[in-house]
């Protein structure tokens, strides 16, 4: 069985973290959002993004970012084109791409999230389906990404969840 950390990169990654998101799309590649474990409330834990190819050597075998501006953050990941993205509660959008790892404009800011009674809605958890990545938010609101600061709300396509006549009274 093949070692995933050493200690030292254990020490240096993953210790006083805990793992609160993952997103696996092969056999030897993962992302990972990892939460700092603080006892103090007062100050926005940092938030971790790790990546992970596991048939790398150790000495190249991670990518590492990290971040107080992140909160209750969800990971995803797509083969073509290979990201990583991951999306809080605020719209915030992180990725990784081969040539770049950085922050994007938060969804809010790219498209309107505009919610029932004109709220703004929140992004509740990212995922993959069908070879695409979703934003999933309240009020039914669905955000498909479709490329890098580019979303559009499946609602404005014809394909969004219809919302019930009596949520629109």
């Amino acid at each position: 069985m093949k070692t995933v950390f050493d200690q030292p990169t254990w020490e240096e990654l993953v210790k006083s973290f805990t793992i609160y998101d993952c997103a696996i799309l092969r056999e030897h590649g993962f992302g990972f959002i990892l939460v700092e474990e603080k006892d103090n409330r007062d100050v926005l834990p940092q938030t971790r993004f790790l990546t992970l190819a596991l048939d790398k050597p150790m000495e190249t075998r991670f990518s590492c970012t990290q971040s107080d501006n992140y909160g209750f953050t969800t990971i995803a990941i797509r083969e073509d084109p290979l990201e990583y993205v991951a999306v809080d509660t605020s719209s915030n959008v992180f990725s990784v791409t081969k040539p770049r790892m950085g922050s994007e404009k938060p969804i809010d800011k790219v498209i309107d999230m505009s919610t029932y009674g004109g709220r703004i809605g929140i992004v509740k958890k990212i995922v993959r389906a069908a070879s695409q990545i979703y934003a999933l938010g309240n009020y039914r609101k669905i955000y498909r990404r479709i490329g890098i600061d580019q979303w559009i709300e499946l609602g404005n396509e014809s394909k969004g969840l219809p919302i019930p006549a009596e949520v629109l009274k």
